[in-house]
């Protein structure tokens, strides 16, 4: 709280008032500023905050360490850098090896399995590989050598010179009543296995179990499937026929037009047909007529004066339509000769039969679920229906049957069931993986892979990771824009949009589309668009979002997007940021994210020269999206990355042997230090000041090493501290606050301030505050 706002206070009993100005106080806890000076930095900020978070006000809160390794390399090969993705439900992290070789780790778990073997990847290093997730079927690997793309599904490799991970059904067969086998045949590989997964008598998948080997490019693999089917035999079924009567309650009227007028004859024709009823119970069998009224003396207008013929349509026992051929003006007309009497319709259904049973089951052998029954026959053979039934099928028996529609029949005599049960083979295709691919980085985007290699972008046909073909819909496209410098760093899918990160501009891809015309191939069209043709990243790793923001970070500080440009982030680092000797050298910047006291926090890890030790440290600068602070961990990370599973965000960090999740334990393994700005208040820099208390609030959460020190700074830096000057706490009394009794400090100066280190595991600061007096005017 600044000191002007703090107001001496009377003791209420008729005590004396504090003695000398109101006491310099740091308690807001808002985020470092390194921007300005030490002596610049506002009164509720920190010039230093580091393992230290500021949660809220009046909650700086000692920040927890490591936990248990998730893997651990022998050292040597050392770990690179690492990703996560998921297949299925499961979790992995995917990890890259000095010694060219990728493994997969279950996180949680740690069970390890490899991917690519030493060697594999020629040139292990950030800027030249990268990692993407196809919906949760597949990892996606990409490198910068030749035929540097691989499909990883968790258990088997896809690259060039094996088959694609996908298996295409031509036709699914039928009568199977077991897995066929898998066969493939032709090229120049060998190796490749999968298998074949039946229901209902047809394939229905077919997985590849090992995809081969040592295919070269244009080679034709076929697939036959062999064995499975068999067709039943033996089943003797009869239809049983029930009456069933005819339909009832329709009304269908006329509605007549003039169409000529004579002294003595006037002509009519069929203006509309009007449903007024459709009845119910009707069945294919029902009929209308022409009812032509008592006393009629005219006549139909056609040949022979013979009524036109009167059809129905009949839906679900009602009648929906009726149609009458031919109709229409004049041909079908009537001449009336003055008794204004008009024909009507009437509609009839005789009394039919149905199927309502079958016997004959249980019945035959070796039936397959795809087995039918056709009934044929029946009846007269005039305007029947025939029934539709299927077979209920236990071990290849014919149990009983399913009436489907019991169709319908002008007499007694009942339909003949057949049953069906043919053997078809199953057909499949394959296909290769690509040759020729390479890239540094790469995406997945409305259905495509995206990769992008130096400023060439390629992308595959919708809805594969291995069909990169232009005849499928696959395609490539290189920038020439000027404000492109060298390449794309990182392709990135967010708020609807694939994001083109380049080293020192940004574009978006949008509207992504795949037509085909008649008779063509497949095109894919989409919008590709400038939003930032100035800041950009070299350092792909140090690129990810927060909420619906793309963060970055380049020499130059943090860079956020929240609506397609970047603007900087960081200022309040500006004084560290770029402190170390040879910026950046052998480390890439890389970024993660973290749910830590139940806030999501951006971090970016970044050598400096820390500004209290004044060594050169790998910080680890994280920003809750309103203010900064620095940490580190239990050990020196290389290399950072968040895992996110079920909306839970956890950042993990290397320090080239092993993989850790951060802030996930308390620990005393590292410093924690907050530093305050250093006021010239009381009375300003005219004015020495001599600092006489310190007094402080603090909450102990932790068990280890629960104490803190304080040291009273003036101007002259550390050759200047006093102290330490320790708070002890005590271990379980974490409910209660701590209050440091007046502690009596000796530092003169024109500036005063202080720094807090500890090595708490858990430890609140409340609030800290020093008590300064004026010594004297210094003119």
């Amino acid at each position: 709280m600044p000191p002007q706002q703090r107001q001496q206070q009377d003791q209420g009993d008729g005590g004396s008032l504090r003695p000398g100005p109101p006491p310099l106080a740091c308690e807001l806890f808002q985020g470092i500023n390194t921007s300005t000076t030490r002596a610049g930095v506002p009164d509720q900020q920190m010039f230093w905050c580091d393992g230290f978070m500021p949660v809220a006000p009046r909650n700086l809160r000692v920040l927890p360490g490591i936990g248990a390794a998730l893997f651990t390399a022998a050292n040597p090969p050392n770990v690179v850098c690492f990703d996560f993705y998921n297949i299925g439900s499961t979790p992995y992290a995917v990890v890259f090896l000095s010694d060219g070789s990728v493994v997969q780790v279950t996180a949680p778990g740690g069970v390890v399995t490899t991917i690519l073997a030493a060697g594999s990847i020629a040139n292990p290093v950030i800027t030249q590989v990268g990692v993407a997730q196809y919906g949760s079927q597949y990892l996606i690997i990409v490198a910068n050598q030749p035929n540097g793309y691989w499909v990883w599904d968790g258990v088997h490799l896809f690259t060039a010179g094996t088959l694609a991970p996908t298996i295409t059904l031509t036709n699914p067969g039928s009568a199977y009543v077991s897995s066929p086998s898998v066969q493939f045949s032709g090229g120049s590989g060998s190796g490749a296995a999968a298998s074949a997964s039946i229901a209902n008598g047809s394939v229905t998948n077919i997985a590849i179990t090992n995809p081969g080997s040592g295919y070269q490019a244009g080679d034709v693999v076929t697939v036959t499937l062999v064995g499975g089917t068999q067709a039943g035999s033996g089943a003797a079924l009869t239809a049983v026929l029930s009456s069933a009567p005819g339909g009832s309650g329709a009304n269908i009227t006329i509605t007549w037009g003039l169409v000529f007028s004579a002294p003595n004859v006037k002509g009519y024709y069929i203006q509309s047909i009007n449903i007024i009823s459709g009845g119910s119970g009707y069945s294919s069998l029902a009929t209308a007529t022409w009812h032509t009224p008592s006393g009629f003396n005219d006549f139909w207008n056609t040949t022979g004066g013979v009524p036109p013929s009167i059809s129905l349509t009949v839906t679900g026992g009602v009648i929906t339509g009726v149609t009458i051929n031919p109709l229409g003006s004049p041909s079908n007309n009537i001449w009336d000769t003055g008794d204004n009497k008009f024909p009507t319709i009437t509609v009839s259904d005789p009394v039919h039969f149905t199927v309502t049973s079958v016997t004959g089951t249980p019945t035959g052998t070796n039936y397959s679920p795809s087995t039918t029954i056709t009934a044929s026959g029946g009846g007269s053979g005039s305007g029947e229906v025939q029934a539709v039934i299927t077979p209920v099928i236990v071990g290849g028996v014919i149990t009983g049957t399913t009436i489907q529609s019991g169709g319908v029949y002008d007499t007694n005599v009942a339909p003949t069931l057949t049953v069906n049960d043919v053997a078809i083979t199953a057909t499949a295709t394959a296909s290769l993986m690509p040759f020729g691919l390479r890239g540094t980085c790469v995406e997945t985007y409305a259905g495509h892979v995206w990769i992008a290699n130096g400023p060439t972008i390629t992308f595959s046909a919708p809805g594969s990771v291995s069909n990169f073909a232009t005849s499928a819909g696959g395609g490539t496209f290189t920038s020439s824009d000027s404000f492109l410098r060298v390449g794309y760093t990182r392709l990135l899918q967010t708020n609807g949009f694939l994001f083109l990160i380049g080293d020192s501009s940004m574009n978006y891809i949008s509207g992504v589309q795949t037509n085909t015309p008649q008779g063509g191939n497949p095109t894919t069209t989409f919008t590709n668009n400038n939003s930032d043709p100035e800041d950009g990243t070299p350092y792909p790793a140090s690129v990810t979002t927060l909420g619906t923001d793309i963060f970055m970070a380049n020499q130059n500080g943090v860079y956020v997007s929240t609506g397609g440009t970047f603007q900087k982030k960081s200022e309040p680092l500006d004084g560290v940021y770029n402190s170390a000797a040879d910026t950046f050298a052998g480390l890439q910047l890389s970024s993660a994210k973290d749910l830590i006291f139940g806030k999501v926090v951006y971090m970016v890890l970044v050598p400096i020269i820390d500004p209290v030790s004044k060594t050169t440290r790998n910080k680890l600068f994280m920003f809750n999206e309103k203010y900064w602070w620095s940490s580190e961990q239990d050990v020196t990370l290389t290399f950072i990355q968040a895992q996110e599973f079920n909306s839970v965000f956890q950042s993990y960090g290397t320090d080239g042997t092993h993989i850790y999740p951060l802030f996930t334990t308390p620990s005393v393994g590292f410093t924690k230090t907050m530093q305050t700005k250093l006021w010239d208040a009381p009375a300003g820099y005219d004015f020495t000041k001599t600092s006489t208390n310190l007094f402080a609030i603090a909450q102990f959460q932790g068990a280890a090493q629960l104490t803190y020190n304080v040291y009273v700074d003036n101007e002259k830096g550390a050759t200047g501290r006093a102290g330490p000057y320790v708070h002890a706490g005590v271990t379980g009394d974490n409910e209660t606050f701590s209050i440091m009794p007046p502690t009596a400090v000796a530092q003169m100066g024109v500036l005063t301030g202080m720094t807090v280190q500890t090595t708490a595991d858990d430890l609140q600061i409340v609030s800290i505050a020093l008590q300064d007096q004026i010594v004297g005017y210094r003119a």
